[in-house]
């Protein structure tokens, strides 16, 4: 079965939460994360701060598996590495990490346009 398109909308109010959830989740250990969100915490409502948590929260798992494909070395191990998600789980799923590639790619992509150092081949 073909999966359908997905697109990523980066001038969407929930961008700047996306990103900052996906920088705390790369975040090594969870004192490390915990801190983040703390020092975030200095910086913006408690509102916004709980509404990252529970992105956090719901996100965890979908993050760090998108994460995890976009370091698979070349395009075709990272297309096998979603087939086989496809074919495990319910499509609404896989769209769902497909997003998640899109979203840290994106980042990835922007970073090196900032003039820093990308991770990894892309």
């Amino acid at each position: 079965m073909a999966h359908s398109a997905v697109e990523l909308d980066t001038s969407s109010p929930e961008w700047m939460l996306v990103c900052l959830a996906r920088h705390v989740c790369r975040q090594p250990s969870r004192p490390e994360r915990q801190a983040l969100i703390e020092s975030l915490g200095a910086k913006h409502s408690n509102e916004f701060v709980e509404q990252l948590k529970n992105l956090i929260a719901e996100q965890w798992d979908l993050v760090r598996l998108a994460m995890e494909i976009c370091q698979l070395p070349n395009k075709p191990a990272r297309h096998a590495r979603l087939a086989a998600l496809r074919a495990a789980h319910p499509e609404e799923f896989v769209m769902q990490i497909e997003k998640q590639v899109l979203t840290e790619w994106a980042l990835k992509h922007k970073t090196y346009a900032n003039g820093k150092a990308a991770h990894g081949n892309t």
